[in-house]
């Protein structure tokens, strides 16, 4: 919309958060966008983990990693938190995460606890981490 002169009187000046005001945390959203660059990028290179790591792989390792390993490996992304509760407990295990963390039998209740805890948590993580790898925000 354009203001013309005579509209003038009915300008006002936009305060700090308001719907569209640029006072966010800077380096909130550079973590932010950074992340979901980084949880874009396979899109664009499937081979990312390999070209972003200071190790060489030899050429029959990238097969058997890319070509045979990981196609068979079970995904937890979109299941339900019960379905996800059983992948992780020994007895109705489909990977070996719940093993390697040791948490024994995990019930979708104590999933749904563990995500409240998280969730709880979920500022002081994301800062910890951001300190962390973006060494104090810059």
């Amino acid at each position: 919309m354009n203001a013309r002169s005579n509209d003038e009187h009915t300008l006002q000046i936009a305060t700090a958060g308001q719907l569209w005001s640029f006072d966010a945390d800077g380096d909130l959203l550079r973590l932010v966008t950074e992340a979901n660059r980084i949880k874009l990028a396979h899109h664009f290179d499937p081979y990312l983990a390999i070209h972003t790591s200071l190790v060489q792989p030899l050429p029959h390792q990238i097969t058997a990693v890319y070509g045979e390993m990981l196609p068979r490996q079970p995904t937890l992304k979109n299941n339900t938190k019960l379905a996800t509760a059983r992948a992780l407990s020994p007895e109705t295990a489909s990977t070996s995460l719940g093993a390697v963390l040791e948490l024994g039998p995990v019930t979708g209740n104590e999933m749904l606890a563990m995500l409240d805890w998280l969730l709880k948590r979920q500022p002081w993580i994301e800062k910890s981490l951001a300190n962390r790898h973006l060494g104090g925000g810059n």
